[in-house]
């Protein structure tokens, strides 16, 4: 047998190939499903209020919201959208669509103008002439929308509201339909906001109705004039040097022999005697310079701990001060990074602890209850 020995061009092939893998992607972080960006509920409380404080500051300067004679004011929908933007969520409108009155008619309304002498608002007896809109066929049935709230990070869907304005509304009957349409929209975004952040408003002082849903209501006559009123613990921004509660502010209300800053913890003994020896009256102070009143500017709190202490032992604990140690202890140690106890914790801190305080005490007493020892 003959061996072929011409040679034969080629090329040479590791036998093992090497493949270089592709690294794997990492996983995104996980989101959290709180608009507070925490899932800590004493956290979350804490950044909401931070959020409060901000947002009625913007409030109050610019005018967004107005009272209608109860005892918290409404915001509009400028005021919602500024709370929406802090927390990253957004108004959207899915749908809008035509609805009709009680009897399956829409329709809009006929009117002219014409002009009319009416009376002066600002001088009595006084006049003036304006073109005045004069309806001849009222409008029937009006508009709906459709409004859904979403994330602005990833457009996830957190709330959604479906709201109405009609020609039979009052204020509504000589409007355009554009404006009814927009008025519909409008309601629906103030409320999709109020679904998830109404508590937000709360927070702040406000009414968690928006000012859209209260249209047409007059305010009453005794609102009128606010400086009058005495100013709440949530607008003075005072504290009660004995127990840490609100005080309010009496300087424009306070009677003769009546102290102008008050207290308004009902429980706090710390100001004088009563007449019939049953105990003192909560703190109060004659003084009318709040420098001399509290020797402090509103929001300072020195010794936090020992106030956040007696202030869950006076309203919480029924005056069980180690009970409302313990509650605290375990509120602080659900917040991450805070060291117990720190006296320098913010006003924004310990109302958040005061109020998981009250939470976990409520959770003690429906455990009492379903003991079958109670």
């Amino acid at each position: 047998m003959t061996t072929d020995t011409t040679p034969v061009e080629g090329e040479i092939v590791d036998e093992h190939p090497t493949t270089t893998l592709a690294p794997r992607p990492e996983a995104p972080p996980p989101v959290s499903t709180s608009l507070f960006g925490t899932d800590n509920p004493v956290e979350t409380i804490r950044r909401a209020a931070e959020v409060a404080a901000a947002l009625k500051d913007v409030i109050d300067q610019r005018g967004l919201s107005k009272n209608f004679g109860g005892d918290r004011d409404h915001v509009f929908i400028e005021g919602w959208q500024l709370l929406g933007a802090m927390v990253g969520i957004y108004a959207e409108t899915v749908k809008t669509e035509k609805v009709t009155d009680e009897n399956g008619e829409w329709a809009e309304p006929v009117w002219h103008l014409e002009r009319q002498e009416r009376p002066s608002k600002f001088k009595d007896g006084e006049t003036y002439t304006a073109d005045v809109k004069v309806v001849d066929k009222p409008g029937k049935g009006g508009w709906k929308a459709w409004v859904e709230m979403r994330r602005a990070v990833d457009g996830v869907k957190v709330g959604a509201a479906e709201m109405e304005c009609r020609w039979s509304e009052r204020n509504w009957g000589d409007r355009d339909s554009f404006q009814v349409l927009s008025m519909a929209q409008t309601r629906g975004a103030s409320k999709g906001y109020r679904i998830p952040l109404g508590f937000v408003m709360t927070l702040a002082g406000y009414s968690a109705t928006p000012a859209e849903e209260m249209d047409g209501i007059e305010p009453r006559a005794t609102r009128r004039n606010i400086s009058s009123k005495a100013k709440t613990p949530a607008e003075t921004g005072y504290r009660c040097p004995a127990c840490g509660a609100g005080v309010e502010d009496r300087r424009k209300t306070a009677q003769a022999r009546q102290p102008v800053w008050a207290c308004s913890n009902d429980r706090c003994t710390a100001g004088s005697k009563k007449k019939d020896g049953e105990g003192n009256w909560p703190w109060g102070s004659y003084k009318m310079d709040p420098a001399e009143a509290f020797g402090s500017t509103p929001g300072d709190n020195p010794d936090p701990v020992t106030r956040l202490h007696t202030l869950v032992a006076q309203n919480i604990t029924d005056g069980d001060l180690e009970y409302a140690e313990t509650l605290i202890l375990e509120a602080a140690n659900e917040v991450e990074g805070l060291m117990w106890p720190d006296p320098t914790i913010s006003q924004a801190t310990a109302t958040a602890l005061y109020l998981r305080a009250k939470h976990l005490r409520a959770r003690d007493l429906a455990a009492e209850d379903s003991s079958p020892y109670a």
